[in-house]
């Protein structure tokens, strides 16, 4: 049997999926990364988009990568018709770089400890300045005579020293937002620095990009918090339903309490007082069976939710 071609494969692998957000980007499940290529970055950029790659990471980072070499390598497949500008994805650190069709470049803003003396801004700009300084040479880089000038995505390679001057450098990145750059993203964060991330920014993070290996547990509590919730709280839709949970007794913890407190006999109204609270009915708390049914419906509502979504994430669709 005749067996399909390294271009072929490599097509099948990068089916693309939709990101999050109003642009709606096309992105591919494999992208190539070009970190520490070096002088090689142009030639294996080309060579990738030949053997069928359609998304490409970079960064404006000259320390770990040569964007301007992955530009040129672009170029040089577009030249020979291999791929069209809309065909793909390139993803840029701290600059997320790209077109909107299935071929991606993503590219990255690195902020200064992760640069070396060729970073593509001013060391002593303000932060504001050091983000326009490395989106316009992202930019520039992926310039393409007679065609718009855009990014797909740009992504702060890495949270700064303070949540606060992340969102300086995310507030900076949303001016661009949606012509020059169409999606918005961060890489190496923490669970909970893309909440508080999600909830100050106004232009929604649509990509979260970390090393996926053992010593993070395969950031398993970042990538799917919400599956685990819904069989973490079954259990207390079951306890609240059952009066052997949910019956008081009035008084118990005051008389404990108060024998506790002073462990003297009380005068004879105290007990008098104390044993007709002790005696009161106790208050059943358990919830309804109507109430508990509105539970397991949304329960199982938001259970199959969460596994429609896995479903989803592994055919790319989410």
């Amino acid at each position: 049997m005749t067996q399909p071609s390294i271009g072929a494969q490599a097509s099948r692998l990068a089916k693309d999926f939709t990101l999050n957000g109003a642009s709606r980007t096309r992105m591919p499940k494999l992208v190539y990364g070009t970190a520490w290529k070096k002088d090689a970055t142009a030639n294996l950029v080309y060579m990738a988009l030949k053997a069928g790659f359609r998304g490409i990471d970079t960064a404006a980072q000259p320390k770990h990568y040569h964007e301007q070499g992955v530009a040129a390598g672009f170029k040089q497949a577009l030249t020979e018709g291999i791929v069209k500008r809309e065909d793909v994805f390139v993803s840029h650190d701290a600059l997320h770089l790209g077109s909107s069709g299935p071929w991606d470049i993503q590219t990255k803003f690195t902020p200064p400890a992760g640069q070396n003396q060729y970073a593509p801004y001013d060391f002593n700009a303000p932060l504001e300045e050091k983000v326009h300084q490395s989106v316009l040479s992202s930019l520039n880089n992926f310039t393409i005579q007679g065609q718009e000038t855009y990014l797909d995505s740009v992504v702060i390679h890495s949270p700064l020293a303070s949540m606060s001057e992340t969102m300086t450098v995310w507030k900076t990145l949303e001016t661009y937002h949606p012509h020059k750059i169409r999606n918005l993203g961060i890489s190496n964060a923490t669970l909970n620095i893309v909440e508080a991330l999600y909830a100050a920014a106004v232009i929604k993070p649509s990509v979260v990009q970390n090393r996926f290996y053992a010593d993070t547990h395969y950031e398993a509590h970042l990538r799917g918090p919400g599956i685990i919730l819904p069989f973490v709280t079954a259990p207390l839709i079951y306890f609240s339903a059952r009066d052997k949970f949910m019956t008081v007794f009035p008084g118990n913890a005051r008389l404990l309490a108060l024998d506790n407190r002073r462990n003297v006999s009380q005068d004879e109204d105290n007990n008098d007082d104390q044993v007709s609270i002790a005696t009161q009915e106790p208050v059943k708390m358990a919830n309804s069976w109507f109430t508990t049914g509105i539970a397991v419906l949304v329960w199982l509502f938001i259970a199959i939710m969460n596994v429609a979504n896995l479903v989803f994430l592994g055919q790319g669709e989410s």
